[in-house]
């Protein structure tokens, strides 16, 4: 009599063939990181080593049967290394190949490997000398971008991946960073001079490099429409070693600033910063170099808008109408800001309010008659007034008529409160 469980089992079977299949085809891609022909692994991200076959096929040309046997068994030895994570211990390997054959491939290798190693000076000199040995092999020249893009080289970077059109992956970075040029958010060489500086939008993070040492790069930028307001100058240090220079230069190409003249008034790796008062539709340049070393940076140019809701009014022929009996708050944004205020009066005094909201203002309160004539004012000099100091007045009006009120600044800059009220 046949056993009843193969019969009351059966669905096991239907379980587990699919697990079984599934296993067959995950497994082979945990045990080997090659891509499907075999001829590149994968080593970390983007990057890929190319396998024995390719580097066999490129020697067959150059090497005699009796070399090609020994240096199969190295470069066998070498990528198993790879294909293992040793990428440190194969270096010495494909050094040792490259002195006895030459092939781009190798170099290429080799390159890639100081890559993943941060070893970013011998990396440029095998790509160099596989480019050199095969001006033609592409994969070198995406790898070289690669390079360069790490070292914040853009304009290099695109050199060389117009280089190698038949590199998908070439093709995809070339196309993102091309819009990114378009966009203005890194620099592009040459800007060495004022002559030739990168146009730079506001409000975004520009890439940058100095390298070599020696390099300069120069910006130029347009401050936004009136009202006028302050410009942050933020230059983050992307390295730990540069010590960067930032100066702020104007329309005219005068230096206006600059954060250092000398190496030792900047550390390593210092990050820079700065805030000035831009006048609107002004052209302005900015410059970056180095007073130490090279290395990586970014740029933003950033409107802080520190200018109040009463702006523009800037001068008396612009003021803002403000109502007796009302009260506002404004700020001065720096010593250069002036607002001026119009009344209209039909009583035989008003009195001025100033409520002091910065420790650091000395405000000049001033009063103006219909003609634009000077009627009063609290002090003209800074040692007249105190920082954070409250200012009072009352003017007998001349019947009904128009007056200006104007507020300045002494020394600092701030809030303040403005009353107006009709006084007997």
């Amino acid at each position: 009599m046949s056993s009843p469980y193969p019969r009351k089992y059966w669905w096991v079977v239907l379980v587990i063939v699919p697990i079984v299949g599934g296993l067959i085809t995950i497994i082979p891609m945990f045990l080997n990181n090659s891509d499907s022909s075999g001829n590149r692994i994968n080593v970390g991200g983007d990057l890929q080593i190319m396998g024995t076959q390719v580097i066999l096929n490129q020697l067959e040309e150059r090497t005699t049967k009796a070399d090609m046997k020994e240096l199969e068994s190295s470069i066998s030895r070498a990528i198993n290394l790879v294909e293992g994570g040793f990428y440190k211990d194969a270096i010495p390997l494909f050094e040792e190949i490259a002195k006895k054959a030459q092939a781009p491939a190798i170099y290429y290798n080799l390159g890639t490997l100081h890559l993943l190693e941060n070893r970013l000076e011998q990396a440029h000199e095998a790509f160099k000398e596989g480019i050199a040995l095969d001006p033609t092999y592409q994969p070198l020249r995406l790898n070289l971008a690669r390079l360069y893009e790490q070292e914040g080289r853009i304009t290099k970077t695109m050199e060389q991946l117009e280089k190698a059109p038949d590199e998908a992956a070439a093709v995809v970075l070339l196309a993102r960073l091309r819009d990114k040029a378009a966009a203005g958010l890194f620099d592009q060489e040459p800007n060495d001079d004022i002559l030739s500086p990168n146009d730079t939008p506001l409000a975004k993070n520009i890439l940058g490099a100095i390298s070599p040492q020696s390099d300069i790069d120069f910006f130029k930028f347009t401050a936004p429409v009136p009202p006028r307001d302050i410009l942050g100058v933020e230059v983050k240090n992307l390295s730990t070693k540069l010590q960067l220079r930032v100066q702020l230069w104007g329309t005219d190409k005068r230096l206006l600033w600059r954060n250092a003249a000398y190496a030792h008034q900047v550390t390593r790796g210092q990050d820079i910063h700065h805030v000035f008062s831009a006048l609107p539709n002004r052209v302005y340049y900015l410059s970056i170099s180095s007073l130490g070393a090279q290395g990586k940076y970014q740029l933003s140019l950033s409107p802080k808008r520190a200018f109040d809701s009463y702006e523009p009014n800037d001068d008396i022929l612009t003021p803002h109408d403000v109502e007796i009996g009302s009260s506002i708050t404004a700020n001065l944004m720096d010593q250069a800001d002036r607002d001026y205020y119009r009344i209209r009066s039909s009583e035989n005094a008003v009195s001025v309010s100033l409520e002091n909201s910065s420790q650091g203002l000395q405000p000049q309160l001033q009063v103006w008659r219909g003609d634009k004539s000077h009627l009063w004012t609290n002090a003209s000099y800074g040692y007249q007034v105190t920082p954070g100091q409250d200012v009072e007045t009352s003017f007998a009006t001349e019947g009904e008529g128009t007056y200006y009120v104007s507020v300045a600044s002494l020394g600092g800059y701030g809030k303040y409160t403005l009353t107006l009220t009709q006084s007997q």
